[in-house]
Protein backbone atom coordinates (compact mmCIF):
# COMPACT_ATOMS: atom_id res chain seq x y z
CA UNK A 1 0.00 0.00 0.00
CA UNK A 2 2.80 2.26 0.57
CA UNK A 3 6.34 3.28 -1.12
CA UNK A 4 9.11 4.62 0.85
CA UNK A 5 12.38 5.99 -0.92
CA UNK A 6 15.00 6.48 1.76
CA UNK A 7 18.04 8.07 2.49
CA UNK A 8 17.90 10.39 -0.60
CA UNK A 9 20.10 13.27 -0.53
CA UNK A 10 19.35 16.76 -2.60
CA UNK A 11 22.39 18.34 -1.49
CA UNK A 12 24.42 15.88 -3.80
CA UNK A 13 21.91 16.22 -6.60
CA UNK A 14 22.71 18.38 -9.59
CA UNK A 15 19.59 21.48 -10.50
CA UNK A 16 16.77 19.29 -11.13
CA UNK A 17 16.83 15.66 -10.42
CA UNK A 18 14.33 13.19 -11.76
CA UNK A 19 14.12 10.26 -9.31
CA UNK A 20 12.14 7.32 -10.86
CA UNK A 21 9.86 5.02 -8.27
CA UNK A 22 8.36 1.87 -9.10
CA UNK A 23 5.17 0.12 -6.92
CA UNK A 24 4.69 -3.03 -7.23
CA UNK A 25 0.96 -3.95 -5.35
CA UNK A 26 -0.01 -7.54 -4.57
CA UNK A 27 -1.28 -8.67 -8.03
CA UNK A 28 2.38 -7.79 -8.92
CA UNK A 29 1.30 -4.94 -11.26
CA UNK A 30 3.80 -2.02 -11.40
CA UNK A 31 3.09 1.33 -11.70
CA UNK A 32 5.97 4.21 -11.92
CA UNK A 33 5.95 7.23 -10.50
CA UNK A 34 8.63 10.14 -11.40
CA UNK A 35 9.33 12.55 -8.55
CA UNK A 36 11.23 16.07 -9.99
CA UNK A 37 13.27 17.61 -7.19
CA UNK A 38 14.49 21.37 -8.13
CA UNK A 39 17.63 22.27 -5.80
CA UNK A 40 17.47 26.20 -6.27
CA UNK A 41 20.46 28.34 -6.11
CA UNK A 42 22.39 29.57 -3.44
CA UNK A 43 21.35 32.92 -1.88
CA UNK A 44 24.47 32.95 0.43
CA UNK A 45 26.83 35.79 -0.30
CA UNK A 46 29.46 35.05 3.13
CA UNK A 47 32.33 33.66 2.30
CA UNK A 48 34.28 30.71 4.24
CA UNK A 49 38.06 32.36 4.72
CA UNK A 50 40.22 35.10 3.96
CA UNK A 51 43.61 35.44 4.10
CA UNK A 52 46.17 37.48 2.05
CA UNK A 53 49.83 35.69 1.28
CA UNK A 54 52.37 36.74 3.51
CA UNK A 55 50.92 38.77 5.72
CA UNK A 56 47.47 38.20 8.47
CA UNK A 57 44.80 39.67 8.87
CA UNK A 58 44.76 42.06 12.17
CA UNK A 59 41.15 40.53 12.69
CA UNK A 60 40.38 37.12 12.97
CA UNK A 61 38.33 36.03 10.07
CA UNK A 62 34.63 35.22 10.61
CA UNK A 63 32.01 35.02 8.10
CA UNK A 64 29.64 37.30 9.69
CA UNK A 65 32.00 39.90 9.87
CA UNK A 66 32.67 42.14 7.24
CA UNK A 67 35.41 44.91 7.81
CA UNK A 68 39.65 43.66 8.30
CA UNK A 69 42.40 45.40 8.31
CA UNK A 70 46.31 44.59 7.08
CA UNK A 71 49.28 46.60 7.20
CA UNK A 72 51.38 46.52 4.00
CA UNK A 73 54.59 48.02 2.07
CA UNK A 74 53.34 45.92 -1.10
CA UNK A 75 51.60 47.87 -3.79
CA UNK A 76 49.47 45.20 -4.08
CA UNK A 77 48.39 41.69 -2.64
CA UNK A 78 47.20 38.14 -2.93
CA UNK A 79 44.08 37.11 -1.43
CA UNK A 80 43.10 33.87 -0.87
CA UNK A 81 39.22 33.32 -0.94
CA UNK A 82 37.29 30.30 0.26
CA UNK A 83 34.00 30.39 -0.55
CA UNK A 84 31.03 29.04 1.07
CA UNK A 85 29.30 28.05 -1.95
CA UNK A 86 31.04 26.93 -5.40
CA UNK A 87 28.65 29.00 -7.58
CA UNK A 88 29.66 32.06 -5.65
CA UNK A 89 31.82 34.50 -7.78
CA UNK A 90 34.04 36.72 -6.45
CA UNK A 91 35.72 40.26 -7.52
CA UNK A 92 38.38 42.11 -5.77
CA UNK A 93 37.91 45.63 -6.33
CA UNK A 94 40.79 48.40 -5.52
CA UNK A 95 43.65 45.81 -5.08
CA UNK A 96 46.61 47.29 -6.76
CA UNK A 97 48.51 50.73 -6.76
CA UNK A 98 48.41 51.22 -3.34
CA UNK A 99 49.70 55.24 -2.05
CA UNK A 100 50.97 55.58 0.95
CA UNK A 101 48.57 55.44 3.65
CA UNK A 102 44.75 53.91 3.80
CA UNK A 103 43.06 52.34 0.51
CA UNK A 104 40.49 50.27 0.51
CA UNK A 105 39.48 46.96 -1.11
CA UNK A 106 36.63 45.84 -1.57
CA UNK A 107 35.84 41.84 -1.93
CA UNK A 108 32.55 41.66 -3.42
CA UNK A 109 30.61 38.16 -3.02
CA UNK A 110 27.83 37.34 -5.95
CA UNK A 111 25.31 34.46 -5.22
CA UNK A 112 25.11 31.36 -7.16
CA UNK A 113 21.59 32.64 -8.06
CA UNK A 114 22.99 35.77 -9.53
CA UNK A 115 20.70 37.83 -6.94
CA UNK A 116 22.44 39.13 -4.35
CA UNK A 117 25.69 40.58 -3.57
CA UNK A 118 27.50 40.60 -0.28
CA UNK A 119 31.04 43.18 0.55
CA UNK A 120 34.13 42.07 2.43
CA UNK A 121 36.03 45.78 3.25
CA UNK A 122 39.55 45.59 3.54
CA UNK A 123 41.30 48.40 5.12
CA UNK A 124 44.99 48.23 3.65
CA UNK A 125 47.39 50.72 5.53
CA UNK A 126 50.51 50.96 3.07
CA UNK A 127 53.61 51.64 5.02
CA UNK A 128 56.59 53.45 4.01
CA UNK A 129 58.99 51.14 2.42
CA UNK A 130 62.39 49.36 4.42
CA UNK A 131 63.20 48.00 0.92
CA UNK A 132 66.57 49.80 0.17
CA UNK A 133 68.32 47.17 -2.34
CA UNK A 134 68.65 47.73 -5.87
CA UNK A 135 67.51 45.00 -8.45
CA UNK A 136 70.40 45.83 -10.86
CA UNK A 137 73.41 48.05 -11.67
CA UNK A 138 75.26 48.77 -14.56
CA UNK A 139 77.61 51.24 -16.26
CA UNK A 140 76.78 51.52 -19.68
CA UNK A 141 79.52 49.97 -21.54
CA UNK A 142 81.49 48.67 -19.22
CA UNK A 143 81.18 45.19 -16.86
CA UNK A 144 81.60 45.26 -12.70
CA UNK A 145 83.26 42.99 -10.56
CA UNK A 146 82.10 41.18 -9.33
CA UNK A 147 78.51 40.39 -10.53
CA UNK A 148 75.58 42.30 -9.51
CA UNK A 149 74.03 40.52 -5.95
CA UNK A 150 71.59 42.37 -4.28
CA UNK A 151 73.10 42.21 -0.77
CA UNK A 152 76.14 43.23 -2.10
CA UNK A 153 77.60 47.28 -1.90
CA UNK A 154 80.56 47.19 -3.31
CA UNK A 155 81.97 46.85 -7.01
CA UNK A 156 84.95 47.95 -9.06
CA UNK A 157 84.88 49.41 -12.13
CA UNK A 158 88.04 49.34 -14.59
CA UNK A 159 88.42 52.59 -16.85
CA UNK A 160 90.92 53.57 -19.62
CA UNK A 161 92.12 57.26 -19.39
CA UNK A 162 88.74 58.21 -20.65
CA UNK A 163 84.81 59.14 -18.68
CA UNK A 164 83.06 56.11 -17.53
CA UNK A 165 79.56 55.27 -18.86
CA UNK A 166 76.34 56.22 -17.97
CA UNK A 167 75.11 54.21 -14.73
CA UNK A 168 71.88 52.78 -14.80
CA UNK A 169 70.68 51.89 -11.05
CA UNK A 170 66.95 50.08 -10.97
CA UNK A 171 65.66 50.11 -7.58
CA UNK A 172 63.90 46.64 -6.30
CA UNK A 173 60.19 46.87 -5.68
CA UNK A 174 60.10 43.58 -3.51
CA UNK A 175 62.72 42.14 -0.73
Amino acid sequence: DSGVVAGLMVRALGKENVIGVTVTNELEIEKGYNIVITRKESTETRLKNISIVNHTLNETFDKDTYEYSVSTEEDSLEFNITKLHEDQSVEIIGNSGFTLGLNEVIIKVTSADKAHTGEYKINVTKLKSSNNYLSSLEVEGYEISPSFEKGRLEYTLEVENEEAGEVVILKEDKD
